[in-house]
């Protein structure tokens, strides 16, 4: 299966991609409800203006990537690396981030709606009031 594959099965319905390798993936514009990306790949990976809801990303590698705009409500992020990830106007509602490595994240004007920080790692982040 390509990425392409992939990406149309992500599209289409709820989706398990535990593990997967989708490194530097394109997933702008994204509408997503429901599925389990825990320990997925997605390094670099181009989430921007993305829509996701009652999706699990524990774990998830997301170094680097691209989630400005986006918009999650009710994500499973525990323990997800995001360690230089761009969040600008990202909406988190409801989100839980315990134990997550924001390390050198961009935060500005980020919407923090009944989300869970404990134990996440913010240092060396930028635009968090």
């Amino acid at each position: 299966m390509n990425e392409k594959d992939y990406l149309d099965l992500i599209d289409n319905r709820k989706t398990n991609f535990i593990g997967a390798d989708l490194k530097d993936a394109d997933l702008r514009y994204m509408s997503k409800i429901g599925g389990d990306f825990s320990n997925a790949d997605l390094q670099g990976a181009d989430m921007f203006d993305a829509f996701f809801k009652n999706i699990n990303f524990k774990d998830a590698d997301l170094r680097g990537a691209d989630l400005s705009w986006i918009f999650l409500i009710n994500v499973n992020l525990t323990g997800a690396d995001l360690r230089g990830a761009n969040l600008l106007n990202a909406r988190l509602h409801g989100v839980n981030l315990s134990g997550a490595d924001l390390r050198h994240a961009f935060l500005q004007n980020v919407d923090l709606r009944e989300t869970d920080l404990s134990g996440a790692d913010l240092r060396d982040s930028e635009g968090l009031r």
